[in-house]
């Protein structure tokens, strides 16, 4: 191994951007943003989460976030409620039209994936998924175990 892209790193970075080229188009039809696109999708992803926790997700600061955030609500994408353990806080999650968008975009990148996974053995596939999810796991697990050293 001795390129960046011999790396996991890599390899996992090509595979976005060639997902997010997938997107372009439904992102453009239905006139959403990469960084909207990115932003529901977090959302997503976690059900519902703080502004923070959506910043650190996307790597972004808490100024920016608040700033996308906004924008994403008057789209109608987002909503902002009390969080119940935490008056002081907001949970962000998806609106009935963030979901409809969010299951569009993803239904246009899953169709491109069967096609590309169609190239590939079953066997191998299903490996490669498996292996995914026990490497993720295997890094959540680190994650977790250095945050609670800090």
């Amino acid at each position: 191994m001795d390129g960046v892209g011999d790396t996991l790193s890599g390899q996992a970075g090509l595979l976005t951007e060639l997902l997010a080229e997938v997107a372009n188009p439904i992102l453009k039809e239905l006139g959403i943003s990469r960084a909207t696109f990115d932003l529901i999708s977090a959302v997503a992803g976690a059900g519902d989460a703080s502004q923070a926790e959506l910043a650190r997700r996307l790597g972004v600061a808490p100024a920016t976030m608040s700033e996308a955030i906004q924008k994403t609500i008057q789209a109608g994408l987002i909503e902002r409620s009390p969080d119940p353990a935490d008056a002081r806080l907001k949970r962000v999650s998806l609106t009935v039209q963030g979901r409809a968008v969010i299951r569009t975009i993803f239904q246009s990148i899953k169709a491109a994936e069967r096609e590309a996974v169609e190239r590939i053995p079953a066997e191998d596939w299903e490996n490669a998924l498996r292996t995914l999810r026990t490497l993720n796991r295997s890094l959540a697990e680190i994650i977790a175990k250095k945050s609670q050293n800090s």
